[in-house]
């Protein structure tokens, strides 16, 4: 009664994993429990055969069963693997109906990618002698569990030690990669990260997601990442001490709190040492208080974390200095702003190098006071950044050592003054603004000094010097002064900058700029003359002047245009004239205009050419008619054609079409040169004539007209068969045969015919007579002309050669001859229409008895044919459907016998997991069914009905997995492969399944090593024998023993002495197990691997005595001792190893009579014996302590006074 899933897979990962649970109707919270227990498996099975139980205790080979995991109820057996024990399940309750289950498991595997697996998930009934087959079991696999891979480990966090300093990169790897990934952090993707490793810096929780191609996908489990603080060594400042000798103490710890800064002194630790190197290696950290040893020195202080893993170095100098100096120092003055109220903001810390002179800045403060007294008692240190009080004000100094307030030197006297010098004021001016010369060139000559009242102001001139500049930087440092009578550089407007200062303050000046600005005059340009055609040839017109405008100002804005009959008014503005001004000079006359700018009032004058045209004479024209191109009245004319006619013997003009008056007068909307009529038929147009060189014009009409063409037909294709030489494509036509129908009743038209377009559009080569294509097909032009207009229309068609059918000579038309072997049966003739015609469905097909009847179509023979000869020759007529052209050819008939086939020897196939299924090579049976003969072929089927039918065969480029349990026969059919009919012959192939051994893998042998600790033992390997046959007939199987796995499969080199087997690596070694079914002809075997372990002995150390005072009535020398005082010292760190004591070895050896703490001794001194024994081994060593009571000391009885003379009476003295 077992169920099972089964599939085969290929792993993309390197490990697979789900979660599951058993539940089951054998927990009865009794007896049961102890006895019974249906049995179910997760088998993994790789390529080569290696069978891994999944369902099994973690870290063991354990199946999980009912009998393995159940809590203690009271019943024989107690309690077994209580962990893994779930929960009962209330009567009818939730959360399913099985009675009891267990805990979660996870069944999981190391694969490697891309190798073939095979997975059955089993489970079945108890089916031992005194087995369960009433109550079931179950197993459940937790939906979304399955897990391709990709663990990223565990949580680096700081609680578990494993978090890294901050700034070190971690290296997370899913080690999938074949898959593409997609990144988290803390929920958001992280953009461009695609691979399996992601490199991290920052801490969070990461996670990722990855794609197998788009066969699988899958997401590996968030882990959080933490960074341990790296501690920031913070400035500290030099240590100084004022010496006499260079030679000092210092208090270190002093720049502890500088150094840590903010950072919490209980999780950081600070150290000093002498080189960068010690305090990188934290080595020879020095005390405090500390004596230099050079004189200054660089000290290195470490901060560190608790762990001393992060760190952080700086460094700082003891300097043990004499009395500072004070250094003479030059008055520090400023210009005063523009206020000149005497009052500035020094910056006193410019003074400070010049103060302290060689002496280190970093070892040295300087203060700025106000008197000898503040500078003495280092009060009221001025601001860096002070404001002056008087003008000037006296400054003293105090220099003080950084490391020691004791050690200064204040100035008695002002060392300098704060000085503020009046400032000299440059106030704005206007800029100079002029029009420019008539070479409006932009440059003029201006007079500077006109400005310098406005600039000085109400400051004597006497005293303030005025210079003007072409740049600032010339005004800031007075060079390349102007002369005052000057001409700008830069065209149209130039700055100017300009300085003003007082010669005994030079530094205390002042700038401001002006501009110089010369106007541009409007700009001239050349215009053509304003021309008007003469509209009575009497020489006077008037002229719009105002269209003249845009062409005057060519583009400039803001002037304003007037125009004048003389110079003079133009130049005072006056005697304008207005638009329709007419000439009072006949033909000619020339006007001025002004030009004058709005914003800046300059202006220029230009002059105006006024003329009178002559107009031209448009003659009469004559019709212009055209041929229709597609018989809807219109047509495209080339109306230039009549350019000519309309011009006459005028020299000059320009002829346009238009298809109305008012378009052709205004010259708007010409028509083009090449002009499809838009009236059917005929239409009226207007020409125009024009001068080209004054635009004068004069109209006139032209008629249009539209004369239609032959009418055409869409001519049929003139087709032959190519009878004549076939294949050369070329027969002979009449093609007047086609006149009639290419006319269709058209009278007035003539039809000639061409072999190309060039011909017919020339009229040149026209065919007559019998005429032979060059081409195939070929297209023949023929040419319409109506004899009246003559107006002509083309059409083509086709001459076409069709060919011959092309037939296939076909292969002769084997078929197995009837019951009766004489050589003559019916024979299906349609079998060959497909072969001959090439599949051709435009081909019909024809069978005769000879060549006349195959030639004139006659006497047929039937599809289905008895033969009248073996072999015989018959005639076949192939016709084209669409053409009816034909051909014909033979074919060979002949009747064959069924081939000869040998019934086949069984296949058999060991079953690895014994479900009576096996996977076979059906093609292995070929060549003994066939004997070996050439041109046969062989199918196998599951039913001898579809072998006799030739049908449904099993597809052999595959392996076959056989249906029917254990054994299965199949029908192989072997028929000829150029007989066209059935002719085959049947025999049977059994396919037989026999079992394979079940093996279980088996648990570790292990044994304890000697006092040699070689890693060496003895093991009888056949102890495990039943282990891993897991309940099995022991009569049915060999067991062998091997050193490799090579040798287990081939079953050679056995071990030899398996029943006292001497591991040859020492302390851990692999053998194999070979376990071969007897029973089965394959001799069916399965090979399982069992560890050798040889386990160490615990290694100990003789502890020192453990002593004691015999303060517990003194004289027994008897003491209570803790024994576990001697348990650091025997261990001497080890872990996971358990102490016992005993009063002798024999006890010791045999873990009998253990004594425990308070143990009072029996003798003194007392050998105790201690047994140190392995938690997970069992494997045991021994050492001895002793114990030791000392006798207590006897103090002398009235000893001597000790007196001493009392120096000045006070009854008190030191002893």
């Amino acid at each position: 009664n077992a169920s099972f899933i089964q599939f085969d897979f290929v792993p993309l990962a390197d490990s697979i994993s789900f979660d599951f649970l058993m539940a089951s109707e054998e927990y009865d919270m009794g007896s049961f429990e102890c006895n019974y227990s249906d049995a179910f498996a997760f088998l993994l099975t790789d390529s080569a055969g290696n069978v891994t139980n999944l369902a099994v205790l973690p870290g063991t080979t354990t199946p999980i069963l009912v009998t393995n995991i159940h809590p203690d109820n009271g019943a024989d057996c107690g309690g077994i693997n209580e962990q893994f024990f779930g929960a009962y399940t209330p009567n009818n309750g939730p959360p399913i109906s099985f009675d009891g289950r267990t805990t979660v498991f996870t069944a999981q595997s190391a694969v490697i990618p891309g190798e073939n697996y095979t997975i059955k998930l089993v489970i079945a009934d108890d089916s031992r002698g005194f087995g369960d087959t009433v109550f079931d079991s179950g197993v459940f696999i937790k939906a979304g569990s399955f897990n391709l891979g990709g663990n990223l480990g565990d949580d680096i966090t700081i609680v578990a030690g494993t978090a890294e300093c901050d700034g070190t990169e971690i290296i997370l790897d899913t080690s999938l990669e074949l898959a593409t990934h997609v990144w988290y952090k803390d929920n958001v993707e992280i953009p461009g990260e695609i691979l399996s490793t992601l490199t991290v810096t920052e801490p969070g929780v990461y996670y990722c997601d990855f794609d197998f191609e788009g066969v699988c996908t899958g997401s590996a489990e968030p882990i959080l990442i933490e960074f341990k603080d790296n501690p920031i060594a913070n400035p500290a400042p030099n240590l100084i001490i004022c010496s006499a000798t260079g030679t000092e103490e210092f208090n270190l710890i002093e720049n502890d709190d500088d150094i840590l800064g903010t950072q919490d002194p209980t999780d950081f630790l600070v150290s000093y040492h002498l080189t960068e190197q010690d305090a990188i290696d934290n080595v020879g950290a020095l005390t405090s208080p500390y004596s230099n040893i050079s004189n200054p020195q660089i000290i290195w202080a470490r901060l560190a974390d608790i762990t001393q893993t992060c760190v952080d170095i700086i460094s700082f100098s003891l300097s043990a200095a004499s009395e500072p100096l004070i250094n003479p120092s030059p008055d520090l003055e400023l210009c005063d702003d523009v206020s000149n109220d005497g009052f500035e903001a020094f910056d006193l810390s410019l003074q400070t190098a010049i103060i302290l002179g060689s002496q280190p800045s970093a070892d040295y403060t300087v203060s700025y006071h106000l008197s000898f007294d503040d500078a003495d008692l280092g009060n009221n240190a001025l601001p860096l950044i002070y404001t002056n009080t008087v003008n000037p004000q006296p400054i003293f100094v105090r220099v003080e050592s950084s490391g020691d307030s004791n050690c200064y030197n204040a100035s008695a006297m002002p060392v300098f003054n704060l000085v503020v010098n009046a400032r000299a004021i440059a106030n704005q001016p206007d800029n100079m603004v002029v029009c420019d010369d008539p070479s409006n060139d932009g440059f003029a000559t201006f007079d500077l000094s006109s400005q310098e009242v406005d600039i000085l102001g109400a400051q004597d001139s006497a005293i303030y010097m005025v210079s003007f500049h072409n740049t600032q930087d010339d005004a800031d440092t007075n060079t390349n002064a102007l002369a005052t009578n000057y001409t700008n550089v830069i065209p149209n407007q130039e700055t100017v900058y300009v300085r003003v200062e007082d010669a005994l303050y030079p530094d205390c000046y002042s700038t401001t700029s002006f501009d110089l600005i010369i106007n541009a005059l409007p700009t001239i340009v050349a215009v053509t003359p304003l021309q008007v055609c003469d509209d009575d040839t009497d020489g006077f017109v008037g002229f719009p002047l105002n269209t003249k405008e845009a062409e005057l100002l060519n583009g400039q804005t803001g002037i304003e245009v007037s125009f004048h009959d003389t110079l003079v008014g133009a130049d005072t503005d006056t005697s304008e004239i207005f638009d329709g001004y007419i000439n009072t000079t006949m033909t000619n006359q020339i006007i001025f205009v002004r030009l004058e700018n709005t914003t800046t009032n300059c202006y220029n004058v230009n002059t105006l050419q006024l003329e009178v045209l002559v107009n031209p004479i448009a003659n009469t024209t004559t019709p212009l008619e055209i041929c229709d191109d597609n018989s809807d009245g219109l047509a495209e004319f080339d109306l230039s054609t009549k350019d000519a006619q309309v011009i006459g013997l005028q020299t000059g003009m320009t002829v346009s079409y238009y298809a109305n008056l008012a378009d052709a007068a205004s010259g708007n909307n010409p028509l083009p040169t090449n002009y499809t009529n838009t009236i059917a038929g005929a239409q009226e147009i207007y020409a125009r004539i024009e001068n080209s060189a004054t635009g004068c014009y004069d109209t006139t009409t032209l008629q249009l007209i539209v004369n239609p063409l032959p009418t055409i037909i869409t001519v049929t294709p003139y087709e032959l068969c190519d009878d004549n030489t076939p294949g050369d494509e070329q027969e002979q036509f009449n093609l007047s045969t086609k006149t009639v129908e290419i006319l269709d009743a058209q009278v007035n038209v003539t039809v000639a015919y061409y072999e190309n377009q060039a011909d017919a559009d020339t009229g040149t080569n026209a065919i007559t007579g019998l005429y032979t294509n060059i081409s195939n097909p070929q297209e023949i032009v023929v040419v319409l002309t109506n004899t009246i207009t003559n107006c002509t229309s083309s059409v083509t068609f086709d001459l076409i050669v069709n060919p011959l059918p092309s037939l296939i000579v076909p292969t002769s038309l084997e078929v197995c001859d009837d019951g009766i072997p004489d050589g003559l049966t019916e024979i299906d003739l349609s079998i060959k229409n497909t072969e001959i015609t090439g599949n051709n469905p435009s081909y019909s097909v024809s069978y005769y008895i000879d060549q006349a009847n195959a030639d004139s179509e006659t006497n047929p023979l039937a599809t289905l044919y008895t033969n009248i000869s073996n072999p015989q020759v018959i005639f076949v007529r192939v016709e084209d459907i669409i053409t009816s052209c034909y051909d014909t050819t033979s074919l060979e008939l002949i009747v064959e016998q069924a081939p000869i086939a040998n019934t086949p020897t069984p296949l058999r196939y060991c079953d690895p997991d014994n479900d009576g299924f096996g996977v076979f090579t059906l093609t292995d049976a070929n060549n003994e069914i066939t004997g070996g003969a050439s041109g046969l072929t062989v199918s196998y089927h599951e039913t001898e009905t579809n072998a006799n039918n030739g049908v449904d065969a099993i597809d052999t480029s595959v392996n076959y997995n056989n249906i029917v349990v254990n054994a299965q026969t199949l029908y192989v059919r072997v028929e000829s492969a150029t007989i066209a009919t059935d002719c085959a012959t049947i025999v049977v192939l059994e396919l037989i399944v026999e079992p394979t051994p079940q093996l279980v893998d088996p648990t570790p042998l292990e044994a304890c090593d000697d006092i040699s600790v070689d890693g060496f033992s003895i093991f009888d390997l056949t102890t495990k024998a039943a282990e891993v046959l897991n309940g099995q007939d022991s009569l049915q199987y060999i067991l062998s023993y091997y050193a490799t796995q090579a040798n287990a499969e081939s079953a050679m080199n056995p071990i030899t002495n398996p029943l006292a087997y001497t591991n040859t690596d020492d302390f851990n070694q692999i053998i194999w197990i070979r376990v071969e079914d007897n029973t089965t002809v394959a001799g069916c075997y399965k090979v399982t691997s069992l560890e050798l372990i040889v386990n160490p002995l615990p290694v100990l150390l003789t502890p020192a005595p453990l002593e004691l005072c015999d303060v517990t009535n003194p004289g027994d020398e008897q003491e209570a001792f803790t024994l576990e005082d001697a348990n650091s010292a025997i261990l001497n760190g080890q872990t996971g190893i358990t102490l016992t004591y005993y009063e002798t070895q024999a006890d010791a050896d045999n873990a009998t009579n253990p004594i425990f703490s308070p143990y009072t001794n029996t003798s003194n001194a007392q050998t105790i014996f201690v047994r140190a024994e392995n938690d997970i081994t069992g494997c045991y060593n021994t050492v001895t302590v002793t114990l030791r009571v000392n006798p207590i000391p006897s103090p002398e009885e009235s000893p001597d006074p000790i007196e001493v003379c009392d120096d000045d009476n006070d009854g008190f003295a030191e002893f």
